[in-house]
C-alpha cells in the first residue's frame, strides 16, 4: 500500500476512534455512493490515507459530476440539512435534566448523539477528494480564459469561501464589544490589568454562550473562558476599531465585486459559473463541517458530565475512553482500565480493508516500520501552495499546541502544521502563515485571506526545518519560504 499523510492533529481517542469508524463504515445514507475509506491509519497523531482509497473516490466524483452539473450542488444542500438536524438533537440534550435519569435513558440521549456523528463524520475525509475534483476543474478553466501570470489571482478569488463563517463572526463581535469597552475607562483600565470584574464579566457571558467551543477544537471538553478573551481583547485595546471593522468590509466588499467582474471580463458560461458557485461553497462547507462537531461538545457537556459522575471520573478523563467503553459501562458491563492508562501513554488505530483495530506497545512500533518516513535535508528554501497573496519578513514562532501561542509577537510568522479557531489570538498578531499541510479550503487559507495576510500551506516539512526566531522571507507570490537567517 502507499501511504500519505493528511492532516496531523493532536484530538482525543473519543473523536478519533468515531472518525475512523464513520470514515472506512457507510453511516450516511443519504450519500449515494461509495465514499468509503477502507484504509485509514492514526499514528502518533498524524492520519494517514491510501492513495488507491482517495483515487477511486475522486474518479467517482468525476463521474458524477460529468453525468450530472448540480451534483455538487444537491450534495451540499443534503449536508446542511443533516447538519441542522444535528443542531437540534445537540440542543434538545443541552435542555435536558439528566440528574434523575436511568443508565439506560443516559445511553439513549448518548448513542442518539454518538450515531448522528459518525453520520456526519462522512463528510470530514470526503471532502479531500471533493476539493482536489473541483480544483482540478477549475484549473482547467482558468487555463483556457486566463494568462499565466494572472492565474493565481484567479483561481484565490474563486476560490474564496461562499459565506462568512463562526470564526469571522466571533472575531466582529468581539471587535463589537471591544467598542463597548473602550467607552468606559474603567473597563479599559480592567483589561490592561487583565483583571475581571462585573461589567466585562457581563459583556462576556453571550459571546461565550454562543463562542466558548472554539475552544473544544481538539474534541477535549475544554472551552474559552473569560481570560482568553481578555488576553484577545488586551492584544487589540490600541487599535483603532472602526477602521479594522471597515477594513473587514471592505475586503469582503471588494472580493465580491472582484468575483462579479471576473465572471463577465472572462465570459464564464452558466456551468463554469455553477461550478465556480460549487466551490466556494465547498470552501465555506469544509471549515463549517468541523465547526459544527466541535461546537456540539458545547450542547451536550452537561450529559458527558453526567455520564462522568457516574464513571467516577472527571470531566475531562470522559475523552479518553472510546464510545464503546461508555456504552459498556452504561450497561453495567466491565471496562479494561488497564487499556485506558495504556492509551493515555500511546496508541494506534489501524483500518485494513476496513478491518479497525485499536493497537498498543510493540504492536505500534511494527505499524510505523510499515508507514513511510520523511526524510528531510538541510535547506534554505521551502515551497507549497498560496492561499493567500502578498510579501513580507519576519521571525519564525512554531507553533505545535495552544501552549506554544503565547510566543507569537507583533511582526512574528506563524508556522503550524495546520492551524485552527483557538489559533486565533496569534494569528491576529503574526504578519504571515506558513503550514505543512492544507488546500485552498483549509481554515489557514480561509482566514489568511479574512485578514488579507500572506499565506503558504501545504509545505510539508515547514514545522520540520524552521525553527523559533529564524529569520524568512515569505513570498506568497510565488509559492517560496526563503530562509534568511538561521
Amino acid at each position: 500500500m502507499k501511504w500519505f499523510k493528511i492532516v496531523k492533529r493532536k484530538r482525543t481517542p473519543l473523536f478519533n476512534l468515531l472518525t475512523v469508524e464513520g470514515i472506512v463504515n457507510k453511516y450516511n445514507k443519504t450519500i449515494d455512493f461509495d465514499y468509503n475509506f477502507k484504509n485509514f491509519v492514526f499514528l502518533n497523531k498524524t492520519w494517514y490515507g491510501e492513495e488507491e482509497d482517495h483515487s477511486k473516490i475522486e474518479k467517482t466524483i468525476s463521474k458524477r459530476l460529468d453525468k450530472d452539473k448540480f451534483f455538487l450542488k444537491k450534495f451540499l444542500e443534503k449536508a446542511y440539512e443533516q447538519a441542522e438536524e444535528f443542531d437540534q438533537i445537540c440542543k434538545k440534550i443541552q435542555k435536558t435534566d439528566f440528574s434523575k435519569s436511568s443508565n439506560q435513558e443516559l445511553k439513549k440521549s448518548f448513542l442518539e448523539y454518538i450515531n448522528f456523528i459518525l453520520i456526519l463524520i462522512s463528510y470530514i475525509e470526503i471532502l479531500l477528494p471533493l476539493d482536489i475534483v473541483s480544483t482540478k476543474r477549475l484549473n482547467s478553466i482558468l487555463k483556457q480564459k486566463v494568462k499565466e501570470k494572472d492565474f493565481q489571482k484567479y483561481f484565490l478569488l474563486f476560490s474564496s469561501p461562499s459565506k462568512i463563517g463562526f470564526f469571522e463572526q466571533e472575531n466582529e463581535k468581539l471587535i463589537e464589544s471591544l467598542k463597548e469597552i473602550k467607552k468606559d475607562p474603567s473597563l479599559i483600565n480592567a483589561l490592561k490589568k487583565e483583571k475581571l470584574n462585573e461589567k466585562l464579566s457581563s459583556l462576556f457571558k453571550k459571546h461565550l454562550e454562543e463562542f466558548s467551543w472554539f475552544g473544544n477544537m481538539d474534541y477535549n471538553g475544554k472551552f474559552w473562558n473569560e481570560k482568553d478573551l481578555i488576553l484577545r481583547l488586551k492584544a487589540m485595546i490600541d487599535d483603532d476599531i472602526d477602521l479594522r471593522l471597515k477594513e473587514i468590509n471592505e475586503i469582503r466588499e471588494k472580493r465580491e465585486k472582484d468575483i462579479k467582474d471576473a465572471i463577465k471580463k472572462l465570459n464564464l458560461s452558466e456551468d463554469e459559473v455553477l461550478l465556480i458557485d460549487a466551490i466556494r461553497e465547498i470552501v465555506y462547507f469544509r471549515t463549517f463541517r468541523t465547526d459544527i462537531l466541535f461546537r456540539s461538545g458545547y450542547f451536550v457537556k452537561n450529559l458527558f458530565e453526567e455520564i462522568a459522575k457516574r464513571m467516577n471520573i472527571t470531566y475531562q478523563e470522559i475523552f479518553q475512553y472510546f464510545h464503546k467503553e461508555i456504552i459498556d459501562f452504561l450497561d453495567s458491563k466491565e471496562i479494561n482500565k488497564k487499556l485506558i492508562e495504556e492509551r493515555k501513554k500511546n496508541y494506534a488505530i489501524s483500518s485494513i480493508h476496513g478491518e479497525i483495530e485499536i493497537l498498543y506497545g510493540d504492536d505500534i512500533k511494527k505499524l510505523e516500520s510499515e508507514i513511510e518516513k520523511e526524510e528531510i535535508e538541510e535547506i534554505k528554501e521551502i515551497k507549497g501552495s498560496i492561499a493567500s497573496q502578498g510579501k513580507v519578513q519576519g521571525k519564525v514562532k512554531i507553533i505545535n499546541t495552544a501552549s506554544d501561542l503565547p510566543k507569537v509577537n507583533a511582526g512574528d510568522i506563524l508556522v503550524a502544521s495546520m492551524t485552527k479557531p483557538d489559533y486565533i489570538i496569534a494569528m491576529e498578531k503574526a504578519i504571515a502563515f506558513i503550514t505543512d499541510e492544507g488546500g485552498i479550503t483549509c481554515h489557514a487559507a480561509i482566514v489568511a485571506r479574512e485578514m488579507g495576510k500572506p499565506c503558504i500551506i501545504g509545505t510539508k516539512i515547514a514545522t520540520k526545518v524552521l525553527k523559533d526566531n529564524d529569520l524568512v522571507e515569505v513570498d506568497a507570490e510565488k509559492g517560496i519560504v526563503k530562509i534568511i537567517k538561521s
